[in-house]
């Protein structure tokens, strides 16, 4: 009896170690296998995460350019200086109101900035040929209707840098004075032309200038009253000096939305009147 008890304990032993030698490393593999499995997920799970912010910021980007009736609040649209001046809080909203008392942040650099794809009376790509893509898109709409009508548009001045206006202006006084170049220009920070909302347009009539006598031409009075139509304004609409602060410019075309430009051509307001009523 003894014997057997034995004999069955002995092949009992061997068979465990039998076992446990035929994968002594079972465990650990399992172990390592999870981790990996745990560092892919977790990896995937990254980036998933990266992908969903990534799409999640072209939405935002996509809704910002094509939600052109998009408002903000009034007590989160400004922030006051010091100094009296106020730096508009949201830059890149369609209808943000820059003139002499409202300037855009430091440094402030459009979003969306390319070659508006129209027709200008030179060749060279610099950088007063770019606007956002929103008002290129609108910019080439206004344009080919007018081309329908055989009245050809040129472009010719759009986005103006910080440092570029800063020269601009400068130049104006040393040619007018300051009291002048103010009436005509704006200072650096103050300048529509960095929104990227904003073209210079002209017409071979008045040989490509940018003077009132545009809106005199068969050109001028076909934009003044079928701009709101693609979304833009006479910005410096005439007799309204008192309210923009600058004399009549009927080349200086702003985008706001078809929306707004709508209102803003029915009520007969400048771009102040319609901030003040909206």
């Amino acid at each position: 009896m003894r014997k057997k008890t034995a004999t069955v304990w002995l092949m009992a032993g061997v068979t465990i170690l039998s076992l446990s030698a035929c994968n002594p490393q079972g465990k650990q593999d399992s172990s390592t296998h999870e981790q990996q499995d745990n560092q892919q997920e977790q990896q995937s799970s990254q980036d998933a995460n990266k992908n969903k912010q990534t799409e999640s910021q072209d939405q935002n980007d996509q809704s910002s350019e094509s939600n052109e009736g998009q408002t903000v609040d009034k007590a989160d649209q400004h922030q006051s200086n010091d100094n009296g001046m106020v730096t508009v809080a949201h830059p890149n909203d369609l209808q943000v109101l820059v003139n002499k008392s409202h300037k855009l942040p430091d440094g402030f650099v459009p979003k969306n900035l390319q070659y508006a794809d129209v027709r200008f009376p030179y060749d060279e790509k610099v950088q007063k040929r770019k606007v956002r893509k929103v008002t290129s898109d609108a910019l080439k709409q206004l344009f080919q209707a007018a081309d329908n009508k055989g009245i050809q548009l040129f472009a010719q001045s759009g986005y103006r840098s910080y440092e570029r206006q800063e020269t601009v202006f400068a130049s104006n006084v040393d040619r007018y004075g300051e009291k002048k170049a103010s009436q005509v220009s704006a200072h650096p920070g103050t300048s529509e032309h960095q929104s990227g909302l904003a073209m210079d347009i002209t017409s071979r009539a008045v040989d490509f200038k940018l003077i009132q006598a545009f809106g005199d031409t068969e050109a001028g009075r076909w934009v003044a009253k079928h701009a709101h139509e693609f979304g833009f304004i006479v910005r410096y609409p005439k007799g309204k000096q008192d309210i923009t602060g600058y004399e009549y410019e009927p080349w200086h075309l702003r985008y706001v939305g078809k929306d707004a430009a709508t209102k803003i051509y029915k009520k007969d307001w400048a771009l102040e009147e319609y901030k003040r009523n909206e």
